[in-house]
């Protein structure tokens, strides 16, 4: 998406990237988790999420820090909506 913040504000944006900080600034709330091994947990609260937040525009971010046990692909194949980011 982006190299960095410096990128973004002084950089020239593609389309894609405008269409991304326009659909971002619209967002009630932008719920992130960051991830080492914890697949189990998120498999509970991603549903409960959106259990209760009908009616509000949101995102889930899961930032998964290299897991050892490839939660960032489990992740990725269960919860096909949300924004994954391997680090």
């Amino acid at each position: 998406m982006w190299g960095s913040c410096s990128d973004l504000l002084n950089g020239p944006l593609a389309p894609r990237d405008v269409d991304l900080i326009s659909t971002r600034a619209s967002m009630d709330v932008s719920i992130i988790f960051v991830n080492w091994n914890s697949v189990d947990y998120l498999r509970e609260c991603i549903p409960s999420i959106r259990k209760y937040t009908q009616g509000l525009s949101y995102e889930i971010i899961v930032v998964d820090n290299a897991s050892p046990a490839g939660d960032a692909d489990v992740i990725g194949r269960e919860f096909s909506d949300i924004v994954l980011i391997k680090s």
